[in-house]
């Protein structure tokens, strides 16, 4: 609905115009979500590093094989419009390459956050999610986390260091195939006017 107001003064809304008003204002006020892609970050010289390889065409892309632990970073900081009190969820896009295999690959994460002017916390291990593969070559897939993470002690400007990692030696991941991780993605609800009162 589009907010209703009268070009000549004289004659008020309706309860119903104001009504609506209320509502779409409110629709514009209060919390999104909103998500930000960040690129793979890869480490050379660490055994579990994925290889750059030729993914499509001239499109190079990160490669994670089957049976192995192999991993990428990505770090996010909060944002000014992030609503305080609520968490990020994280999301994986990624693709299979021209073959028309099955079955289930699963991703990990490890995570540490730091508030400037205070210690890193201690790095945790996500439980892990497996996504099924449908046999569709090249096909693009997302996953996003079950659960959010959060700490009541962040804020704006707080550091989200990750580890992500496809679980290839688990038996769950059942794919037998190159996978290529493409971006990660960092969900948070955020305030449309921002966060007011907050200052670097």
């Amino acid at each position: 609905m589009t907010i209703v107001y009268r070009q000549t003064k004289g004659s008020a809304l309706t309860y119903a115009e104001l009504d609506g008003n209320f509502s779409d204002l409110a629709g514009r006020t209060d919390s999104a979500w909103q998500s930000v892609a960040v690129a793979p970050s890869v480490l050379y010289g660490v055994p579990s590093t994925p290889e750059l390889e030729v993914w499509q065409g001239g499109l190079n892309a990160w490669a994670y094989y089957p049976d192995q632990t192999m991993e990428a970073y990505a770090n996010f900081s909060l944002p000014y419009d992030w609503k305080p009190g609520t968490g990020v969820r994280f999301g994986i896009t990624w693709a299979v390459g021209n073959t028309t295999a099955t079955g289930n690959v699963r991703f990990r994460r490890e995570s540490s956050f730091g508030t400037p002017g205070s210690a890193f916390s201690a790095a945790a291990v996500s439980g892990g999610q497996a996504a099924a593969v449908d046999g569709t070559p090249y096909k693009c897939y997302q996953l996003y986390s079950q659960l959010e993470f959060y700490d009541a002690s962040w804020q704006p400007n707080t550091v989200l260091v990750n580890r992500f990692f496809r679980d290839g030696t688990n038996v769950a991941d059942t794919f037998e195939e190159k996978i290529y991780i493409l971006q990660f993605l960092f969900l948070y609800q955020r305030n449309k006017f921002g966060i007011p009162n907050y200052q670097p």
